[in-house]
């Protein structure tokens, strides 16, 4: 094997750019390398020891060849992966020689591409190995001052951090190295006040850092005070709130520094698992104050926080206990009160009743005093025990403990994701230490013999190399791609050996000298900085250039270019204005893009496009499902949180953990004579009854007393065995132990979960961001924000981009930019402009703008730097090149002018600068008005607000603003208004928001532009062709642009309005006292700028006071605005208030008439004003137009345009022959169009309707709809109410009529009411739900109407003086006859009771003499129709019901058919019953009712009889339907369980599970049970529970739960109490409904067989995985309960054979058959040998021939009895290949088989073996059908049954031995 043939493409291989970048190979690739480099180097250091030798000892001659520079970088490479895979390597000494060698191999030189590649390579080992540098040796503090080479020195001692410092680390998280500081503040942190943090300052001296110079003091110092910007802030405004909530509670918080909201009261509801966060803690506290004092409705509370910024998601929140001193860090998970629909119908019922209060708060808004939000845990490790342990702390509370509750303190506007990426990414930085530009970016860690040569063209420059890329070979780039049209054809190109010439770039492009000259500077430096002046273009250069290197990355192999923003905004222009140059290939990483043409190029939606591979779809899969799981897990361990206290928690735990003592506590006592101890204690009672040493015995408790006092530890607690004889003081310790053992072991399970969701969810991103690395592979550009681009940093880093730039760089933080330079980059260009605004930070004493901040300087971007650094420090200083344009073309001259004569002397002026016009309206473009209206303080009310206001500027701005609108110059986004502060903004946005006026249209815009630059005079302008209507209306905020200073940098505007807002006696500039802003403010204009603000305020800044020189010197400075009138231009307006304006200027010209001649020759007699608005006036002249089609003259105004002729005229004959008066003068002209609308009547073709409507109908158009109803009878016996129209429509279906509209109103079977659904043809009505009507005269059924009634057992109450009293109980019918006679009772009125006797009287109301007349007017008597006042009381006594109304006896005997039923004698008295058999089927449910409303009767004793014979049928139906209901529901159940069962594949996962790789966590959890039983128990749960549900099913419809059976039981009560000798009354159990019984014993028996056959595929699949115990343990399951089961099926088919019951006959067969068959399968192979095989083996056989025969007899019986055992014989069949161990079938219901459990309803009837069916479903009596239960002929022909049918009310006919 050569080397150069085998170890360098080896090499070559495993370095590739592709295997290297690849997410989904980082593992394996990772293993790679950890087998080269063996343990502890055994293997890598020999190999890459005999890879560098052989590389030294390469001739001088090889070396200079491309392959040796090859093999070198691919070595030093292969030792840079190895080092970041093995952090050990590190300290291995012998890789330092190895790097030292390769080092030595580069230095002889050759090709310069190679050469240089070698050197980035073997930088990065070097970089990696002084990884054990970062950890510096304790150093003693400066004491003196240091001489520095160069005649500087260093003073002041440095205490440095952690131990390197003399007095120690200062708290926990005071580290050496960046790597171990959490980002967060620690609760030592917090705590710490003694001593300052360590802050490095950016010093080169060597003693100013604990760390060497170079790039890793560049990283730290950067973290630190980065963390120190941001977490410090979290830090310090913790501490302050803490302090003075400690100082007064009750007060609220001054701010001090960073803002904060304090919510109080906080309570920790409960922990939940959630997909995207894993676990999450819903958090509530009191309302805002704002809330609680003016009470608002839920509404208002809803309303309130959807507009309330704070508690947005992804804020950030810390948890304080300020007992303990504890800090947690929070997110917002979840706070959008719009999320919970399911209170927003409560809301607005809450408006309706303010009493309505949910217990608990949902979310933000539905409580009135508290609120609710979702939480998740920056850092579940660290703080999860904490969280919890205030969660149990409020729990106490909550029985009875003391606590005080934590609260929440939010910053607003900190947003963790934010900092924190950027701050993680530096971490890693200084571990990996491969940054590239190292030997630029920290020229002070340079050796003196390796810093940067001076450039030969330059010598005050250091020389920067081109790119790596552009010196592989002789490249020569292209640039024809920007090139003006009218040079396409020039042929332009640059390369290192032959330049482009300046000269040709400036003339066959648009680019000017500046800009050519960044151009190439930006072409061929590596890292190239183009500083760009306000208004130079600089932004166009940068699209330049990315259009230059993507049309030449064919030959440069570029990859995507990288294009780094600090701010979304900056970052969406640049993007926008590469795509509107020819760049399509854009992907824009991040979500806050607000630029719609750049929605289509997210990251989101292109990888949409992408498809992922069979690799990725599977791991993605696996990992969701891996996902699902850990949330199911994490959710059941909150749970168990909640319950840590619970009773039944601490049972479980000591029987799992120390049985002895559970059996102490909850087991059974035992006493002295061992006799058992009964307890009446519940369960939940014990522990706190042995917590509180209740129910001691004497002597125990005398032990405990003898013993107080006497103090023992835990561990002397733990060895007591007898826990009753431990004290109250013991025993509250040690359920305390106990319970934090649980806690303990509850949270470490949480923390495993937590953790292995947390690594499921970065493997399962990786997956997808591998996805997204070949999406962005292919792009030409790639935008992100250097935020952004730390959050997707390992997607990133593992792209192949060597460009990157960096827009408004000037504006990026270092450590921003620092980020943003990934591995991979071998070109960097920045632009910006570091004398426009700086870096925001939010530490003022870190910024350069303080005095302190000086030596930080944190918000000095790289950008900055590099401009001032200065190189080779020791000896010459040269600094660093960069490129300045110097041409700005934005700026009108005279505006430019203040930033040349301030900070741009070079600044030029682009020749179309001078043609920029005057601003219309104004008589000049640059103006400061002076004032001395001081300044607002900050709002009061808003305790975070710091920020300024100027009443007066914000009135004279928008005064302004409106006169330049008025213009009608200034379209849309033309004027913008400034000003530094937030809280001016604000207010001047609600100001100009509130006024509305006349604005330039859209479509006129365009010729505005054109002829912005025109000085023709007035009349010309007045000819544009603009159209009155393109003229609109609208407020003026809606016009213009309104921003903050700092938020403008970028954007420009024609129209500058600036307000400075301060004005204070004591000068005080505020935010505009640096240069920087003020450049900013004074740069954005293009044609005019207006300040306004006190120059005395402002004076004291140089560079305000040179600007105010200026402006001074050129007329452009004083205390009054100077306004010009376009058409009075010589009239002088000046104006010193906004008053001024209305006074001087109402519409935008002067105070003088218009007189400019309309179109229409009248003059305009408006004020002066401008062509919009001259344009937008109507013309108030008269109307000269002549109106067509007659003489009369026009009403309106002239600028208006002509109506129609309205003037009437008196009549006009119409076409139709009617005349039509008083009509319209236009009208009039065209009489056929004029709608006559005189009534007549037309008839409807088609239907026929004859309509009276107006004679402008047209009733024969085929589209006129017929508005009448249809009223035709419909098939289900309803009429059609639907409209003629919709029912002549044609259907799809060819039906003739809609679907019927009317109510349904049949009248169910077992009651009296109607169905009121809509007409359901086809359907069944379902059962009845209104309140049952049953009533006796003890108490009404409070049951609905479809269940079964309880029988009343109270004695019948019914006597009379003539026949005695019932002796019956209340639900049997009366054993007396009914008296005729009338009432002998008196009423009130002292007149005789009107009604019969033995009833209840009615109210003296009804007494036939007292009555009022419109009683005594009621019909009582429906045959003679006499009233009630002429009625014979005496003979024909009135009946009175519960209902109210009232009929005469002989009409309600009559109702009842009392005839059929009694004897009577002669005169008219009952003497006897007639048999029941004779009269019942005559009776109707309906007629034991009210004839006037229906009311039932059942409450009037004379009918009892009728009634309750009735009722009795009525209650057997109900009880029919209600448990056929309930079997079906079983039935469901069972069949859904059969299914869930079914699914092999998934019982396979189960128990491979079970045999597969645990984690150790996992197995030491699940020691407490075997796993298969746990299988088991899961998976049969539900059978379980369906199994008692069953059992409770079958004693429902028991024999004496039946409704019959119960009043025969009432009956026989009162026969034996009352000695009745005569009755000849017995039980016939054929009047008693078995099936249901026999229906719930199959199903029994049929949900064992599923647990069995699950048994028995568990115990084959045990078998299959070689676990013969488990095999065992599983049979011996399933044998146990056989016995039971066969024993049941016998018992079954007995019961079966009695009642008649074919069906259930059959399946008790099968199913003895289905056991015995599992009996047969064990005993082939028994456990142990028979002690006689040959009688084993005929016992088998005899067991298995019976089984045979009777199935056989099982064939016979479906044979018999088709119709009643559908689809049983197919299971028979099966069942006899089970008992002859042929197969096991699956247990599945077929078609047939389910056909048979339909439900009985309707009328209910007996075939001739006593089996119930009804009618609806059988056809009877218009069709022959067979009994579903014993296939009896049943039905008939033409309404007349079969022989042998009878009616269920046959059960009454039981009754009739008693007398009844």
């Amino acid at each position: 094997m050569t080397f150069w043939n085998h170890c360098v493409p080896f090499l070559t291989v495993i370095t590739d750019e592709e295997l290297r970048s690849s997410l989904v190979l980082e593992n394996a690739v990772g293993t790679i390398y950890t087998f080269i480099y063996g343990h502890s180097g055994t293997r890598g250091v020999p190999f890459f020891s005999h890879v560098a030798d052989h590389l030294s000892k390469t001739t001088a001659i090889s070396r200079t060849s491309a392959e040796f520079g090859t093999a070198v970088g691919a070595t030093a490479s292969a030792i840079s992966m190895t080092l970041t895979f093995n952090q050990s390597a590190a300290v291995q000494k012998e890789f330092v020689d190895i790097g030292k060698t390769l080092r030595m191999c580069i230095q002889a030189g050759g090709i310069e591409h190679a050469v240089r590649f070698a050197d980035i390579e073997i930088s990065k080992v070097e970089q990696k190995l002084g990884v054990a540098d970062l950890i510096p040796e304790r150093r003693e503090p400066t004491k003196k001052p240091t001489a520095i080479p160069g005649g500087l020195s260093y003073l002041g001692d440095v205490d440095f951090p952690g131990d390197l410092s003399l007095n120690g680390a200062r708290h926990d998280n005071d580290k050496a190295s960046i790597r171990d500081i959490k980002i967060l503040p620690t609760r030592g942190e917090i705590m710490c006040v003694t001593r300052n943090e360590y802050l490095p300052k950016k010093d080169y001296h060597p003693k100013a850092h604990h760390l060497p110079p170079g790039i890793v003091r560049i990283l730290d110092t950067q973290f630190r005070l980065l963390r120190e910007d941001t977490s410090g802030q979290l830090r310090d405004a913790i501490r302050y709130t803490m302090d003075a909530l400690t100082k007064s509670p009750d007060k609220p918080v001054k701010p001090n520094g960073t803002q904060v909201v304090i919510y109080k009261r906080v309570v920790l509801e409960r922990f939940k698992a959630a997909d995207r966060d894993g676990l999450q803690i819903d958090v509530s506290f009191d309302q805002p104050q704002r809330l609680t004092k003016s009470k608002p409705n839920a509404l208002a509370r809803r309303k309130f926080w959807l507009e309330y910024k704070n508690l947005q998601s992804g804020a950030l929140l810390c948890l304080i206990d300020q007992q303990k001193k504890e800090f947690s860090f929070m997110i917002v998970s979840e706070r959008s009160p719009e999320a919970n629909d399911r209170f927003r119908g409560r809301d607005k019922k809450a408006n309706e009743n303010q009493q309505e209060v949910p217990l608990k708060p949902h979310d933000l808004a539905d409580h009135p005093t508290r609120a609710l939000v979702t939480l998740k845990l920056v850092d579940v490790a660290s703080d999860l025990m904490a969280v919890v342990k205030q969660y149990h702390g409020q729990l106490k509370q909550t029985w009875g403990g003391n606590y005080v509750l934590p609260y929440l303190i939010e910053f607003p506007g900190m947003l963790l994701a934010s900092f924190e990426p950027i701050l993680r990414f530096l971490q890693n930085m200084i571990l990996e230490r491969t940054v590239p530009f190292s030997k630029l970016l920290a020229p002070e860690g340079n050796s003196v013999d390796n810093q940067p040569s001076p450039d030969p063209a330059k010598p005050t420059q250091i020389e920067v190399p081109p790119p790596l890329y552009f010196t592989k070979g002789n490249i020569t780039l292209d640039l024809s791609v920007i090139l003006k049209d009218s040079y396409k054809h020039v042929s332009l190109t640059h390369s290192i050996r032959r330049p482009c010439s300046m000269a040709q770039l400036q003339t066959y492009t648009t680019l000017d000298r500046g800009q050519c000259e960044a151009l190439i500077g930006g072409l061929t430096r590596e890292l190239a900085l183009i500083q760009g002046p306000p208004g130079t273009g600089k932004s166009y250069v940068g699209v330049q250039l990315c259009k230059i290197l993507l049309h030449n990355n064919g030959k440069l192999k570029l990859g995507p270019i990288v294009c780094v923003c600090y701010t979304n905004h900056a970052l969406d222009q640049f993007l926008v204005d590469l795509l509107e140059s020819g760049v399509e290939r854009i992907v824009r990483l991040g979500s806050r893009s607000k630029e719609e043409k750049l929605e289509p190029y997210t990251l989101r939606n292109v990888a949409q496009k992408v498809e992922s591979t069979w690799v990725e779809r599977s791991e993605i899969r696996s990992l969701k499902q891996l996902l699902e799981l850990s949330i199911e897990e994490i959710q059941d361990l909150c749970s168990q949180l909640s319950m840590v206290h619970y009773w039944r928690t601490l049972r479980d735990y000591l029987q799992q953990h120390d049985q002895a003592i559970c059996n102490q506590l909850f087991g059974t006592a035992f006493d002295e004579e061992g006799f058992e101890v009964v307890s009446h204690r519940k369960p939940e009672q014990v522990v706190d009854d042995w917590v509180h040493s209740r129910f001691l015995q004497q002597p125990i408790a005398q032990a405990i007393l003898d013993r107080v006092g006497r103090q023992r530890t835990m561990e002397q607690i733990l060895e007591c065995r007898d826990i009753s004889l431990l004290s109250s003081a013991e025993r509250v310790w040690l359920k305390a132990y106990w319970e934090s053992n649980i806690t303990r072991e509850l949270l470490a399970n949480l923390q495993r979960a937590t953790a292995a969701w947390k690594k499921a969810q970065e493997d399962l991103k990786k997956m997808y961001q591998e996805r997204d690395r070949r999406c962005l592979h292919t792009a030409q550009v790639i935008g992100v924000t250097t935020t952004g681009l730390a959050g997707q940093a390992s997607l990133l880093r593992k792209l192949v981009a060597k460009v990157m730039v960096c827009e408004e760089a000037g504006e990026v933080l270092e450590a921003h930019t620092l980020t943003a330079i990934l591995p991979s980059v071998e070109h960097a260009i920045l632009i910006g402009d570091h004398q426009q605004l700086r870096p925001h930070i939010a530490n003022y004493s870190l910024s350069m703008e303080s005095r302190k901040g000086e030596d930080y300087a944190l918000d000095e971007s790289l950008f900055e730097r590099l401009t001032r650094e200065k190189y080779n420090l020791y000896y010459t200083s040269l600094q660093f090149p960069f490129a300045t344009l110097d041409t700005q073309r934005r700026m009108h001259p005279s505006i430019s002018d203040l930033i040349r004569q301030t900070l741009y002397p070079s600044l030029k002026d682009y020749p179309d600068t001078h043609n920029h016009p005057e601003v219309q309206g104004m008589a000049r473009r640059l103006f400061w008005m002076n004032h001395d209206h001081m300044e607002a303080n900050a709002d009061k009310s808003d305790p975070g607000s710091v920020s300024k206001s100027n009443d007066f500027e914000i009135d004279m701005a928008a005064a302004l603003v409106k006169h330049l609108i008025k213009q009608g110059k200034y379209g849309k986004g033309d004027i913008a208004v400034l000003t530094p502060y937030l809280g001016q903004m604000q207010r001047m946005k609600k100001k100009l928001g509130a006024m509305f006026e006349i604005l330039v249209g859209e479509k006129d815009q365009e010729e505005l532009d054109r002829a912005e630059g025109s000085d023709e005079d007035i009349q010309i302008e007045v000819k544009l062709p603009v159209k009155p209507e393109e003229v609109r209306t609208g407020t003026l905020l809606s016009e213009l642009r309104l921003a903050t200073v700092d938020n403008f940098q970028g954007e420009e505007a024609k129209v500058i309005v600036i307000s400075l807002v301060r004005s204070n006696p004591g000068r005080r500039c505020g935010f505009l006292k640096t240069s920087n802003r003020i450049n900013v403010l004074l740069s954005r204009a293009k044609h005019g700028m207006y300040i306004i603000g006190n120059a005395d305020t402002s004076r004291p800044i140089e560079m305000w006071s040179n600007v105010l020189t200026l402006l001074n010197r050129q007329g452009n400075f004083g205390d009054a605005l100077e306004l010009r009138c376009p058409r009075h231009k010589d009239k002088q307006i000046f104006v010193q208030n906004p008053e001024d304006f209305l006074r001087f200027s109402p519409e935008g010209g002067c105070n003088e008439k218009c007189r400019l001649i309309h179109e229409c020759g009248h003059a305009c007699t408006f004020n002066c004003h401008s062509n919009m608005l001259h344009k937008a006036v109507v013309c108030p002249g008269e109307c000269t137009r002549k109106l067509p089609g007659c003489e009369h003259p026009c009403p309106k105004p002239c600028g208006s345009k002509c109506a129609p002729c309205k003037i009437p005229i008196s009549h006009i004959f119409l076409p139709c022959g009617h005349t039509s008066y008083n009509v319209a003068c236009h009208e009039a002209q065209n009489p056929g169009k004029i709608i006559c609308r005189r009534s007549v009547i037309k008839t409807v073709p088609g239907c026929g309707h004859k309509l009276d409507v107006g004679c402008f109908f047209n009733v024969t158009d085929p589209k006129f709809k017929c508005p009448l109803a249809c009223e035709q009878n419909l098939p289900c016996g309803h009429k059609c109410i639907a409209k003629c129209h919709e029912c002549r429509a044609p259907r799809e279906d060819g039906s003739k009529h809609v679907q019927c509209r009317s109510l349904c109103e049949h009248t169910f079977n077992t009651c009296g009411h109607s169905c009121t659904k809509q007409c359901h043809v086809g359907t069944e009505c379902g059962i009845c739900n209104n309140p049952c009507e049953l009533r006796c005269i003890h108490s009404k059924c409070t049951k609905k109407c479809s269940d079964a009634c309880t029988p009343c057992a109270l004695q019948c109450a019914w006597n009379c003086i003539h026949r005695g009293k019932c002796n019956m109980p209340c639900s049997a019918p009366c054993d007396m006859l009914p008296c005729s006679k009338r009432c002998e009772r008196i009423l009130q009125c002292g007149h005789r009771c009107p009604s019969v006797c033995g009833e209840q009287c009615p109210d003296v109301r009804f007494c036939q003499k007292c009555a009022k007349p419109e009683i005594l007017a009621n019909v009582v008597d429906k045959v003679s129709m006499e009233t009630y006042n002429n009625i014979e009381l005496d003979t024909n006594p009135v009946i009175f019901l519960s209902c109210g109304h009232f009929f005469c006896m002989g009409t309600v005997d009559g109702l009842m058919q009392m005839g059929d039923v009694y004897e009577y004698d002669k005169e008219n008295n009952i003497i006897s019953q007639k048999p029941q058999k004779s009269w019942i089927k005559n009776i109707k449910h309906s007629q034991t009712r009210c004839p006037s409303c229906r009311g039932p009767l059942t409450d009037i004793f004379r009918y009892n009889r009728v009634a309750k014979g009735v009722m009795v049928e009525v209650l057997t139906q109900r009880f029919l339907l209600t448990t056929h209901r309930a079997f079906l529901g079983l039935e469901k159940r069972l069949s859904d369980i059969e299914k869930e069962l079914s699914n092999m594949k998934s019982l396979e996962a189960e128990v491979g599970k079970l045999y597969g790789p645990k984690p150790k966590e996992a197995a030491a959890t699940d020691g407490s049970k075997n796993p298969i039983l746990s299988l088991i128990d899961r998976r049969h749960r539900r059978l379980m529970e369906l199994s008692k549900a069953t059992t409770r099913y079958i004693t429902l419809v028991t024999r004496e739960e039946q409704p019959y059976v119960r009043i025969h039981a009432l009956v026989a009560d009162c026969i034996r109490r009352n000695r009745i000798t005569d009755s000849n009354y017995t039980v016939d159990d054929t009047s008693v409904v078995l099936r249901n019984r026999l229906l719930g014993q199959v199903l029994f028996l049929r949900t064992a067989w599923a647990r069995l056959y699950d048994f028995l595929e568990i115990h084959e699949l045990t078998a299959l995985k070689d676990k013969p115990a488990e095999k065992k343990r599983v049979g011996k399951n399933m044998l146990k309960s056989l016995e039971k089961l066969k024993a049941g099926c016998k018992q079954l088919e007995k019961d079966a054979t009695t009642a008649h019951q074919p069906r259930q006959q059959v399946e008790a067969k099968l199913y003895h058959a289905k056991f015995v068959s599992i009996e047969l399968k064990f005993s082939a192979a028994p456990p142990a040998p028979p002690p006689n095989p040959e009688n084993y083996e005929a016992a088998i056989r005899d067991k298995r021939e019976t089984e045979i025969q009777s199935l056989r007899e099982a064939s016979t019986i479906c044979r018999q009895y088709i119709g009643s055992t559908r689809g049983l014989m197919l299971q028979v069949e099966e069942a006899e290949k089970m008992v002859e161990g042929l197969a096991f079938p699956r247990p599945v219901i077929n078609n047939e088989t389910k056909a048979a459990y339909d439900a009985m309803r309707a009328d209910w009837y007996y075939c001739v073996n006593r089996h119930p069916f009804t009618i609806d479903r059988y056809g009877m009596p218009m069709e022959l059908a067979r009994c579903p239960q014993c296939d009896a002929p049943i039905g008939g022909n033409d309404h007349v049954t079969v022989t042998g049918i009878t009616r269920v009310e046959d059960l009454e006919a039981r009754f009739l031995g008693m007398h009844v």
